[in-house]
């Protein structure tokens, strides 16, 4: 080679050396940010999911109001925690509040009792999940107060006669200022026709209280009776639909688990709970 050629060929190498460098950095550069940019995303995902975020409640929309809120024992949309808590409390009933920012709590007490049984212990390292302690979520800030009663036998529950069941009966507030924006009681059955009965009494207890129901469930809809019952996982409801209140009684087959029978007496959502009293 000459040395022209080579004064030719070293500059031009060079200067590929030089853009394979720049590529390489740019690579790096551009890898680096990538890493950072889904750490951030991440960070913001879980700060997104530690910030409870209030609910925006409406005005009822049009259309008659409710003849009455009265159900289970309180009065949905009027009934404060403490008044739900008085009458469950003198019917004996086990209460307790089963919302998010109480079960949050709870699990945290039990956590802190584990940590401390391993450190008496010398093993502080062996308990899992303790970051729980330390973390914050939206649950811990959500509001909603669940009176949960459950084993309630129906002979407890003195707002009107029912046929023998026994089951959960649920009251929610979605704040401890806030009225009763929920009452429920839900049963299971082995039999049907002790389910049918139960269905029946509910849905006639409600229509004297609310008039004609609107039914519906899986098709097709045929009359019950003692001898037709319901097929596997299929599902039959009344409803009372009121502007300010919403009103059901439901009956499903488990399939092979029975049979479930409810009753609700609701704001629905979301409808501010303070609507009937308005």
């Amino acid at each position: 080679m000459t040395i022209d050629a080579m004064a030719t060929t070293l500059p031009s190498r060079g200067r590929a050396g030089r853009r394979r460098r720049w590529g390489v950095a740019l690579v790096l550069v551009l890898a680096t940010g990538g890493v950072l940019a889904g750490y951030g995303f991440r960070r913001y995902k879980q700060h997104q999911a530690a910030k409870y975020v209030p609910p925006v409640f409406t005005e009822p929309g049009p259309g008659p109001r409710a003849p009455t809120a009265e159900w289970l024992g309180g009065k949905v949309g009027f009934s404060r925690h403490g008044a739900v808590e008085s009458t469950t409390a003198s019917w004996s009933l086990a209460c307790s509040d089963r919302g998010s920012r109480a079960l949050m709590k709870e699990i945290r007490d039990k956590k802190r009792e584990e940590v401390a049984r391993a450190e008496a212990r010398g093993e502080p390292d062996t308990v899992t999940g303790a970051s729980i302690l330390a973390r914050h979520t939206a649950r811990d800030d959500n509001p909603q107060i669940r009176w949960s009663c459950g084993g309630v036998t129906s002979e407890k529950l003195r707002d009107r006669e029912r046929p023998t069941s026994s089951g959960r009966l649920l009251f929610v507030f979605d704040d401890d200022r806030a009225p009763l924006r929920h009452a429920s009681y839900q049963r299971n059955h082995d039999d049907w026709r002790e389910a049918l009965r139960d269905y029946a009494d509910s849905r006639g207890a409600m229509s004297l209280k609310f008039g004609s129901a609107t039914e519906s469930g899986t098709l097709p809809i045929v009359e019950l009776s003692d001898d037709v019952p319901l097929t596997k996982y299929a599902r039959r409801e009344a409803m009372w639909r009121f502007s300010d209140v919403v009103a059901r009684v439901s009956i499903v087959n488990l399939g092979g688990h029975g049979y479930s029978v409810s009753e609700i007496v609701e704001v629905p959502w979301p409808v501010r709970a303070d609507a009937p009293a308005r």
